[in-house]
């Protein structure tokens, strides 16, 4: 598992540069959700490669599958863990993140399905050097969302803001 921090950075930096990336997000999200008005049922979610106009896609616009990396999990069905549908411009630094919730969501993922399997929603995500960020609210408690981050090289984290939940993940873009 890769550490959170580098012992160049410093842990307090990356910790406090994570906690304002998600403070960022968490506005975003809230001010899309109230400009969109209502959730889009993610039956209909429209491909991530139509409705930008006629701007050019940025790096993260596209349909994107992710799997959670855990040993135990040894099918492809098993380790799915969500779906996005990421709309953004070239040199945008946001993006509209749509995303549904799959079986490798739960915390015991052997045990009976939980609730948050077919969760979905659309957040705003912050784009940045450091890869995607979103922040999901996957459970129904508004105060325990989760954070989502993607960098570039497949990997990635999705983790729950009290830190009970933590897993590492691995992505990869859909074919259109």
């Amino acid at each position: 598992m890769r550490p959170v921090s580098s012992p160049r950075t410093g842990g307090r930096h990356r910790a406090s540069r994570i906690l304002r990336l998600v403070s960022v997000v968490a506005v975003a999200s809230i001010a899309l959700a109230t400009a969109a008005g209502a959730r889009e049922d993610p039956a209909t979610m429209a491909a991530a490669d139509e409705g930008v106009g006629h701007e050019a896609p940025g790096p993260w616009q596209g349909n994107w599958a992710l799997t959670r990396d855990d040993p135990r999990l040894t099918t492809r069905a098993s380790q799915a863990l969500l779906r996005l549908a990421v709309i953004q411009s070239v040199g945008d630094a946001t993006a509209s993140v749509q995303w549904i919730a799959d079986r490798a969501i739960c915390p015991e993922p052997f045990d009976d399905p939980c609730e948050w399997i077919g969760a979905a929603g659309e957040v705003a995500g912050i784009v940045d050097a450091g890869g995607l960020y979103a922040v999901l609210p996957v459970a129904a408690d508004p105060e325990d969302p989760f954070v989502l981050h993607l960098a570039a090289d497949g990997s990635g984290l999705l983790f729950s803001r009290d830190g009970r939940i933590r897993y590492r993940i691995e992505h990869r873009r859909e074919a259109p």
